[in-house]
């Protein structure tokens, strides 16, 4: 009985990508006894990908991914509502790539490679974060310069990639430095409260496009989501300090917070925006954060 696989590529993501892999994929998918249904990422349409993983995901044995950490996040979100376990290759084609970096343990894979996971069938499953009723794969984040994220304009990214990102937190450093929100949180059993510039929960050992050692020892499969808090510098010799000690991966920093954690509680004054996966994660005054264990099947050489 031949096996079939549902390829999903994005086009516009990250560095345009995605669509110069397409043909490859499908005789590599084909060649390795696949029959391959493609469909791209086009917006809302009759036949959206969300539609048609809805409705068509049980004919399908595998299921293809290219694009970039918000396509998978969006891929993610549906398989998850649908409650779907197809087992996932994913293509990273965005303009940092912070997933694959954690998935894969290397800053470049092509979707050769891929490919070649998909037809040995080798998976691993990785955790997932849930926040509130949404899920996120490796970031959710609050604070100064989240938004650059998912403001930056697509033909920026696709231009010159993660230099995108820096250029436009460079035209955002004046007015986010004085960024400030109180929040309380609660995190299995342990509270902590204060005034910070920039908080994440993340499951990667790369956010961003940067590497930190804060989250150096992130596993994508140990059961935790590790918890980053940037206090707010209250003048520019603290600013140095903060640098300093973000640079150095200093832990023991009175600027900055980490612990791991299973299950967490943000309680904000006010709602505060939030980004997931470098999409908009909207406005929230409230927010809880679990782990989701071994959620999400993924194709790796394991």
């Amino acid at each position: 009985m031949e096996k079939k696989a549902l390829l999903i590529f994005n086009s516009k993501a990250g560095t345009g990508t995605a669509g110069k892999n397409l043909p490859g994929m499908i005789e590599d998918l084909t060649a390795g006894g696949y029959l391959v249904t493609a469909v791209p990422v086009i917006g809302d349409t009759p036949l959206s990908v969300e539609k048609v993983l809805e409705d068509h995901h049980q004919e399908f044995d595998v299921l293809a991914v290219c694009g970039g950490d918000g396509t998978l996040n969006h891929i993610t979100n549906k398989l998850m509502e649908i409650g779907a376990d197809l087992p996932v290759g994913y293509v990273p084609n965005g303009s940092a790539n912070d997933f694959s970096k954690s998935l894969y343990e290397k800053e470049h894979i092509s979707a050769k490679e891929i490919c070649s996971y998909i037809i040995s069938g080798k998976t691993r499953r990785c955790d997932l974060g849930r926040f509130n009723s949404r899920y996120f794969n490796y970031v959710a984040a609050f604070g100064a310069f989240t938004e650059v994220s998912y403001t930056t304009p697509q033909d920026m990214k696709n231009a010159i990639g993660y230099a995108a990102y820096v250029l436009e937190v460079f035209s955002k450093l004046k007015d986010d430095i004085n960024y400030n929100q109180h929040v309380k949180v609660i995190h299995d059993g342990i509270e902590t409260e204060g005034d910070y510039l920039f908080g994440f929960v993340s499951n990667s050992i790369s956010v961003a496009g940067m590497k930190s050692s804060f989250i150096a020892d992130s596993s994508l499969d140990d059961g935790y989501l590790e918890l980053t808090l940037i206090s707010v510098p209250n003048n520019a010799k603290e600013l140095g300090e903060l640098i300093g000690a973000a640079a150095s991966g200093d832990t023991n920093s009175k600027y900055i917070y980490s612990a791991k954690f299973k299950n967490a509680q943000f309680i904000f004054r006010n709602p505060v925006s939030w980004t997931l996966d470098g999409e908009d994660g909207g406005e929230h005054s409230e927010v809880r954060v679990e782990i989701q264990e071994k959620k999400l099947q993924v194709f790796a050489a394991v």
